[in-house]
C-alpha cells in the first residue's frame, strides 16, 4: 500500500511538470521552454545543495518517531526545516542582488524572462527545502494517502487548468511562472494542513519555530545584502567579497536570531570539537 501510494503520487508530479512544459510549448513556444529548462535546472542544483545536509538528519526522524522518543522527533522536524531553509538562502539572497550579473557569467547572452524565471525556480527550492523535514516525518507514521494523494491532485488540476488560462489571457510568460509558483507553494500548505491530522505539525508550533525565525533571517539578510551590493561592484571580484561577506554576516543572523538556545549549544559544542582538533 505505501509503495502503491508513493508510485502513484509520483506518477501525478510527473504529469503535473511534463503538462507545465506542454503549456509553455504550446503557448509560448519553444524559446520560453528553453528559459524554462534552465530554471529547472538551477532549482534542482540549489536544492540539492540544501539538501546534502538533510542527508543526515532524515534517518533520525525517522527513527525517533520508531522509538516513540517524539520530543526528539519534533526537534528534529524543526530545526531540520530551518537548516535547510538557511543553506538555500545562502545562495538565494545574494543571487537575487546580483542576478543579472551571475546569469551573465553563465549563459554569456542571456534570453528573455530568464533571470526571472531562475529567482522563481530558487523561491521553489527555498520551499521544497523547508517541507521536506515535514515530509519525512509524515512519511514514517506511514499514513500518507491523503497526504500525498489529494495535495497532488489538486496540483495536477489547478497548474495546468490555470498556467494555461494565464498563458492564453495574458499572454505573459512571467505571469505563468509566478502562477506555477503560487500553486506549488499552496500544494506545501495544503500538505501541512493534512500532516496536522496524522503527525505532531501544529501550526501555532510551526509559525513559532520555523517560520518567525526563518522571517526574521530573510529580512535582516535582505538589508545587509542590499548594502553590500550597493558598495560592491558588478565584477567577478566584487561578486566573491559579496558573497564571503553576505555569508559571513548571514550566518551571525542565523546563530543570534535563527536558532533556539539549545541549537545554539550544539552550535558551540561543535566549534569547540573543531578547535580542539585544530
Amino acid at each position: 500500500k505505501f509503495t502503491g501510494i508513493s508510485t502513484t503520487s509520483n506518477i501525478i508530479q510527473s504529469v503535473a511538470a511534463q503538462g507545465i512544459i506542454l503549456v509553455i510549448n504550446w503557448t509560448f513556444g519553444v524559446g520560453i521552454n528553453a528559459v524554462y529548462q534552465i530554471a529547472l535546472q538551477l532549482k534542482n542544483s540549489v536544492l540539492s545543495f540544501g539538501l546534502n545536509i538533510f542527508k543526515a538528519i532524515s534517518p533520525q526522524i525517522t527513527k525517533t518517531y520508531a522509538d516513540g522518543d517524539m520530543a526528539r522527533h519534533e526537534k528534529l522536524v524543526y530545526s531540520g526545516s530551518k537548516i535547510e531553509v538557511y543553506m538555500i538562502l545562502l545562495i538565494m539572497i545574494p543571487f537575487i542582488f546580483r542576478a543579472d550579473y551571475i546569469m551573465h557569467l553563465w549563459l554569456g547572452k542571456v534570453p528573455e524572462y530568464t533571470t526571472s524565471f531562475c529567482i522563481c525556480s530558487i523561491f521553489l527550492s527555498l520551499t521544497y527545502a523547508g517541507f521536506e523535514p515535514i515530509r519525512t516525518a509524515v512519511l514514517a507514521t506511514n499514513r500518507i494517502f491523503k497526504f500525498m494523494i489529494v495535495p497532488d491532485s489538486v496540483y495536477l488540476v489547478t497548474v495546468l487548468g490555470v498556467s494555461y488560462l494565464v498563458a492564453i489571457l495574458f499572454g505573459n510568460p512571467l505571469l505563468m511562472m509566478i502562477m506555477v509558483v503560487a500553486l506549488d507553494v499552496f500544494s506545501c500548505f495544503l500538505r501541512i494542513w493534512y500532516a496536522r491530522k496524522v503527525s505532531f505539525v501544529r501550526i501555532s508550533p510551526l509559525l513559532k519555530n520555523v517560520f518567525w525565525p526563518i522571517f526574521k533571517v530573510i529580512i535582516l539578510s535582505s538589508l545587509i545584502c542590499l548594502a553590500l551590493s550597493l558598495i560592491t561592484r558588478e565584477t567577478l571580484v566584487g561578486l566573491l567579497i559579496l558573497l564571503i561577506l553576505n555569508s559571513v554576516s548571514m550566518l551571525a543572523i542565523i546563530y543570534w536570531q535563527g536558532i533556539n538556545e539549545q541549537e545554539q549549544k550544539v552550535v558551540k559544542n561543535i566549534l569547540y570539537k573543531l578547535k580542539s582538533r585544530i
